[in-house]
């Protein structure tokens, strides 16, 4: 189901990463907080990468359903 769904989010960084997806989220739901593990947040931060992490989803499969 989410086959290529870390390609797509090093596309949308718009730079080259070896990056898993956990941390490109994290990347996405802090930029440039260099958080790069969820162990880290607090509560609330923890909800709002939750947020940012299905909020990705739905755009990675709306777009590669639409392909």
């Amino acid at each position: 189901m989410l086959e290529g769904f870390n390609e797509w989010l090093v596309t949308r960084k718009g730079e080259r990463s070896s990056l898993g997806w956990t941390a490109l989220v994290l990347e996405e739901a802090f930029p440039g907080a260099a958080i790069r593990h969820w162990a880290g947040l607090n509560d609330e931060q923890q909800q709002h990468a939750v947020d940012c992490l299905f909020a990705l989803l739905l755009t990675f499969l709306s777009e590669r359903d639409a392909a």
